[in-house]
């Protein structure tokens, strides 16, 4: 969750552009995800490689995500509401089903979000839950 190069707008900048110009945004709503602040991420990497070096543990795969799971929907709401733009513009974008994606039911959501937990568990970081971190990582220093 951040700003990104201006040529390569983020999902956060393009939201922060066009609600700001007074435009409406369609965002998808059938997917979860766990998202995560850059500076948790960041901070996660740094803890893990400090790990390595004492503990060193092999053969493992860590995921590293946030602690809340939500939709770009869900996300796009939590971002206006932190950020004092208007959530009112933020639509719901409909689902187009392409050959080879699997159905879902009304009201189902298929789910991309990490489990941490073992990471969690082996590096004791604990990445801060994205709806006390959104808003802070876009205020200029």
């Amino acid at each position: 969750v951040g700003s990104a190069h201006p040529w390569r707008p983020s999902f956060f900048d393009r939201l922060r552009t066009n609600l700001t110009a007074g435009n409406p945004v369609e965002v998808f709503d059938h997917e979860y995800h766990s998202w995560i602040s850059i500076r948790d991420a960041v901070g996660g990497i740094q803890t893990l490689l400090t790990e390595l070096t004492t503990n060193n543990p092999k053969n493992t795969l860590f995921h590293l995500g946030g602690l809340t799971r939500l939709s770009a929907f869900e996300m796009a709401k939590l971002f206006a509401q932190r950020t004092g733009l208007p959530s009112e513009k933020i639509l719901v974008k409909k689902r187009v089903v392409q050959k080879g994606m699997l159905p879902l039911a009304e009201g189902e959501r298929f789910d991309f979000s990490l489990n941490s937990s073992e990471f969690i568990r082996a590096v004791g970081f604990r990445a801060t839950p994205i709806d006390q971190t959104v808003g802070t990582a876009f205020v200029l220093e």
